[in-house]
Parts: C-alpha cells; structure tokens; sequence
C-alpha cells in the first residue's frame, strides 16, 4: 500500500500545489511533511499526523523552499498501522487476492484505508477512505467513509467499471466497494441511491439484466432506482433484499449463489 497522495487525477486541472511545511506535533524540519494545497490535505510521515488544511490544525508552511525534498513512500506492509489495516481488511472476510483488488493505500488523515475508484479507462481520478480504527483522540464524529472534498461526488463514479466486461450479459449494483469486490459484475454505486451520471454508466455496458442488490435497510429505496433505470431504456430487471439486519457482503463468497437464487422480477 502506497500514499494516496501520489494518485494522479483526470483533467486538464493543475497539477497539485506540493510545498514544504514544518510538523507542528513533532516539530520535524526534514521534509518528511507533505502538503497538498490543491487537494487540501497535509501529512507527516515521521510521526503519522495528518489532517485537512481546513480543519483549523496548526501547521506552518513554507511555500518558497529552495529545494523541494524527495518524497517520502514508505511500504504501508511494513509499518504498524499498514499491519493494523491489513488485519482490519482480513478480518471483514477479505484474502489476498481481494486485498490486491481492493488496492489500499496509505493516506493524509490518520485510522482511514483510502482506495482509489478507477473510472472506465481504469484511470484512478477519485477515490474513496474506509475509517478502520478509532483510537481515545478521535472525534467522536468521525465519519465511516470518506470522499475527497471539493470534486464532482461519488453520485459520479462507480467502483468496478474498470472490472466489468463491456457487453455483460449481468450487472449487480451494491451499495459499497465491500459488497462489490467479491465479483467482477458487481458494481458499487455508494450508496443505496443512484444518479441520472450512474444510470448512463451502466446503461454503456448494454447489460441484458440488472440486479438491484441493496441492504436490508434500504429497500424503501427499490422503487425509486427501478424508475430511474428504466426510464427510457429496456433491460431484465431483477431486485434482491437480504434479511432484515443483512447486508449483502455478509453472504461473502455465497453471495452471488444467494443473489441468483434470490431475485425476483420488478
């Protein structure tokens, strides 16, 4: 797992304003802190501390540096908080392979595993972070996921476009990367909502049935998604809610059995 701060971003936008800083927690002066003025975002990777520009925490910047120092990538693997989120990926069910899949990385805010969102050209331009661990000193508001601040939203991407075969004959839309990883047709849209952008993703794939596989909390959320993809489009619509209190990356492996056995026509 590497810094997510390396990910290049799609666009003709400007390349990101990197200058050197001072860690105001361990007072380091060797250029072990990054700062990211573009993406808002600071960390060091001598003590770890991390955080948004405007959070209100201290940092001092020197813009004008007569040398940018070299980058500091340190193996996530081989440090104790890429062990910890290692552990953490693991113990949701994950192996290997799916860990490679899911490709974490390291990032700015400390106790979140970043992954980034590949678009159809599997060209990384977003990316989402998954809060894994929440220590005595972190806010009690701190969210579960996290998405970057000030782009186009994740009711743009999909996770899994750079996966699925153009012209399958079956997608599966789920709510999160989590529920998604597991097979190459599923497709997570973020939430248990999709947008008008998400719709003409999906519609570009021309599949010939779409599966509509939201927790169990969210099925109130069914009839509104069936509207929206078929408006003006002709597919197989099929809708699986597992059991109340189950998600579906509950099911792991056995998911895409349950999801076969399971659906029911709209």
């Amino acid at each position: 797992m590497t810094d997510i701060l390396n990910l290049n971003y799609a666009g003709d936008s400007p390349k990101p304003d990197c200058c050197m800083a001072y860690c105001s927690s361990c007072a380091d002066k060797s250029g072990h802190v990054e700062v990211n003025t573009l993406k808002r975002v600071y960390y060091c990777f001598k003590c770890g501390v991390g955080g948004h520009l405007d959070s209100g925490d201290p940092l001092r910047i020197k813009r004008r540096a007569k040398e940018i120092p070299p980058r500091v990538h340190w193996e996530m693997e081989e440090t104790w908080v890429g062990g910890m989120a290692e552990d953490y990926l693991k113990g949701r069910g994950f192996n290997e392979y799916l860990i490679k899949e899911l490709d974490p990385h390291h990032g700015p805010i400390p106790h979140y595993i970043y992954f980034p969102v590949p678009n159809t050209k599997n060209y990384v331009d977003f990316w989402t972070a998954r809060l894994w661990w929440k220590s005595n000193h972190s806010r009690t508001d701190a969210k579960k996921w996290l998405f970057p601040p000030g782009s186009p939203g994740a009711s743009y991407r999909l996770w899994g476009v750079h996966r699925i075969p153009q012209d399958s004959d079956d997608v599966v839309l789920v709510e999160g990367i989590f529920d998604a990883v597991w097979a190459y047709n599923r497709l997570a849209i973020f939430g248990s909502s999709i947008s008008t952008v998400q719709v003409n993703l999906i519609r570009s794939i021309h599949p010939k049935t779409i599966y509509i596989v939201l927790d169990s909390d969210a099925k109130d959320k069914v009839g509104g998604m069936v509207k929206k993809i078929l408006n003006g489009y002709t597919c197989n619509l099929k809708v699986v809610i597992p059991p109340d209190g189950k998600d579906i990356c509950d099911l792991r492996w056995d998911g895409t059995e349950y999801i076969m056995d399971k659906a029911e026509d709209w």
